[in-house]
Formats: structure tokens, C-alpha cells, sequence
């Protein structure tokens, strides 16, 4: 196994340089702010009640947590994902339906709704933290909402977390190299209580991406039934690594604490991934999204596997192109 605590063994496997890219977090949430502000911009001012998202299969865990932190606006956010393989879009559309649609800026889509669209480009390769701060800054601006993270509050809050996840912070106080380790030749299974349930699913994405290896999500409600799982001393669970996103001192269900302390008994891995306690709910999502980045990079490292060669991603693309070609024969015939 590799030895991620020497930076020359990391460096030969992370040949594209995401490594640097994830430490470099201060200039990317800048450009990514300042690139989301500038498109919001340009959006015309109009007061719609809907607005309907449509995203990139890479970019729907993180469109769907903006849509939720913006869930109390007065513009209804919808998320649409087409069912296309992976690299075919590499921006957004949004459609905005106005209160009155008579508004002189109407237009009728190709779904036949009355309002306005425009589209964006967006990296869908970029950093999954650059681009939860653009998407965001971007509809706060178009909408015209309150902004949720400044360029002032981006780095307010506590930093601690990422500044220790870099390459050059020893395993022994590195958050990501300890996971990455821990969930090393298991079955990562990646949970969240709200509002994180989409962050997790982010993850989940990231690491099967990186690290070309098997990981899986499940909604808190299913995690409600492990702990009769796991009850057995034999049962296959001893392979598998659950990691919970959260916050520190954030408040818990019951259920949780007798999980913890039936795994404890056991050989199941019952794992947290926690952002700080001073972070409100936004920075504590991107701050999220960038400790798994960090995680699956260390990850793939410890595989041996290039992580921007993203082989899983280019597998389940020809996958999914296959099916619908074969959809769109069957239907013909």
C-alpha cells in the first residue's frame, strides 16, 4: 500500500495536480464567487415564482443542496436531471416562469412553460466546493436574494478542518488520510442526517469516481435498521465503513447513540465526518464537500489509481449510452 505520508509517492500518483488543486480552497472559492456573481448578473430581473434547474448528471447532489438553502425564497427552485451519460453537457440552463406571463420577456420554452431561459456554462470537472459557491452565488444574485456566503464570510468561519486535511499534515493529524485509510479494502457507506443527505450522495459519487472502487449511500432512515444488523457478530456488515456527515455538537436522534454503541461492540465501522461548530448551514455543506474531496483523493491514492482518470465515470458513461441505445432501438422496432 502506498505510503500517503510521503509527498514524492503522492505526487507520481496524483499527476494531474488535484491535490494542489484541493489545497488551494481560498482561490478557488474567490474565482468561483466572483464568476457566479458575474453570471447572476447578467440574468434579467424578472419576479418569477418558479425556477427550473436544469443540470449535468455530476452536478445534481450539489444542485439539489443550493435548491434546498434557497427553499424558503420566494422563487420555487425545481432540479432536473436528464438521463444522459457522463460529459455530454458541461453547463446549466435555467428557466424562469414569471408571476404574470404576460410579462414582455415571455417566451415558451421546449416543454411548453411559459418564461424566460438562459444558459450557463459551468466546469462540471471543476471542484465539487468551487462549484457549490458558484451555483450558489450565481442564483442568489439572478434571484436577488440575500447572499449566504460572501466573499467575507467564505473565510470567517473555521478553516482548522481543511487546513489539516493537506498532503504535508501527517496521517496521525490529517482527518482525510485517516478515513481514507480506515475505509481502505472495506465497502464505504456514506449517511447523513439533514440537511447533509445530498452532500453524502456527493460523496459517494466522488469516491466511486476517484478511487475506481465500490462505495454506497443510504438515507438516515435505512441507517435506522442497521443496528438490528448488526447485532449479529457474524453477519457480512464487518465489512462494510459507515460515515456520518454532520456538524460538531449538532443535536442527534436516539436511534443513533444505541447504533454507536452496539458497533462498538463489534467490527463494524461506525465512522463521523464532522465540519465545525461555528459554521452555519451553508459553509458547513461546502466545507463538507471539500473534506470528501480531500477523502477520495487519498483514497484513490491508496489504490495506486490516477484520481483525474476517473475510469468508474467513463465506464458508467459507455454504460448508460449502451442502454439507451438500446431503448431507442427496442422502441423503433
Amino acid at each position: 500500500m502506498l505510503d500517503i505520508d510521503d509527498r514524492a509517492q503522492l505526487l507520481l500518483i496524483d499527476r494531474s495536480g488535484l491535490l494542489a488543486r484541493a489545497a488551494a480552497y481560498r482561490e478557488r472559492w474567490g474565482q468561483a464567487y466572483a464568476a457566479g456573481v458575474a453570471n447572476g448578473a447578467a440574468l434579467p430581473r424578472t419576479s418569477a415564482q418558479l425556477l427550473w434547474l436544469h443540470v449535468p448528471h455530476e452536478l445534481r447532489h450539489i444542485a439539489h443542496t443550493v435548491s434546498r438553502l434557497l427553499s424558503s425564497s420566494a422563487c420555487s427552485i425545481l432540479v432536473w436531471t436528464p438521463r444522459l451519460g457522463f460529459f455530454q453537457e458541461q453547463g446549466i440552463h435555467l428557466h424562469l416562469i414569471p408571476q404574470e406571463t404576460n410579462a414582455p420577456e415571455e417566451s415558451v420554452s421546449d416543454q411548453g412553460h411559459s418564461g424566460s431561459g438562459w444558459s450557463i456554462h459551468l466546469d462540471v470537472t471543476a471542484h465539487p466546493g468551487s462549484m457549490f459557491v458558484q451555483l450558489l452565488a450565481l442564483l442568489e444574485e439572478g434571484l436577488g436574494l440575500p447572499p449566504r456566503l460572501t466573499r467575507e464570510r467564505l473565510l470567517a468561519g473555521d478553516c482548522s478542518l481543511l487546513e489539516s486535511c493537506r498532503p504535508e499534515v501527517p496521517s496521525a493529524r490529517n482527518p482525510a488520510k485517516q478515513l481514507a485509510l480506515r475505509l481502505s479494502e472495506r465497502l464505504p457507506t456514506f449517511w447523513a442526517l439533514p440537511p447533509f443527505e445530498e452532500v453524502a450522495q456527493e460523496w459517494r459519487q466522488r469516491y466511486v469516481a476517484y478511487a475506481e472502487t465500490q462505495a454506497q449511500w443510504l438515507p438516515a432512515e435505512d441507517m435506522r435498521q442497521v443496528d438490528v444488523m448488526v447485532r449479529f457478530p457474524r453477519y457480512w456488515l464487518q465489512a462494510t465503513a459507515y460515515v456520518r456527515l454532520g456538524q460538531v455538537d449538532a443535536p442527534t436522534p436516539g436511534w443513533l447513540a444505541g447504533l454507536e454503541q452496539i458497533s462498538g461492540r463489534r467490527r463494524t465501522l461506525l465512522l463521523n465526518a464532522l465540519a465545525a461548530a461555528d459554521l452555519d448551514e451553508a459553509a458547513a455543506c461546502l466545507h463538507l464537500l471539500e473534506l470528501g474531496e480531500w477523502v477520495a483523493l487519498y483514497a484513490a491514492c491508496l489504490a495506486g489509481v490516477d484520481p483525474a482518470a476517473q475510469v468508474a465515470r467513463t465506464f458508467l458513461a459507455i454504460h448508460e449510452k449502451s442502454e439507451e441505445r438500446g431503448e431507442s432501438v427496442g422502441k423503433r422496432s
